[in-house]
């Protein structure tokens, strides 16, 4: 994780939650993997869970958006797909 650029390094997280910041890492190549376990993470599907304080739900979807982006880029609409072919 510290080779990620500091505005998705997830300092609070590790902190607070290392057992997720070492999960994710053993994640990150596997991006159907990856994704499912972002989600675990940000939908409370038991109904028993407080959730995460602000900070670190914050670096999460942060982490979770540059995973999207950069990491591993998923194309949103048939317009992601135009412009792809335009560059290539």
């Amino acid at each position: 994780m510290e080779q990620l650029p500091q505005h998705a390094q997830p300092f609070q997280t590790a902190a607070r939650y290392p057992r997720i910041v070492n999960s994710l890492a053993g994640l990150w190549q596997s991006p159907p993997r990856c994704r499912a376990y972002f989600e675990q993470l940000m939908i409370d599907e038991r109904g028993d869970r407080q959730g995460f304080p602000t900070e670190v739900a914050s670096e999460l979807a942060a982490l979770k958006d540059y995973y999207d982006s950069v990491v591993q880029p998923t194309q949103q609409t048939v317009w992601d797909e135009i412009i792809n072919r335009s560059r290539g």
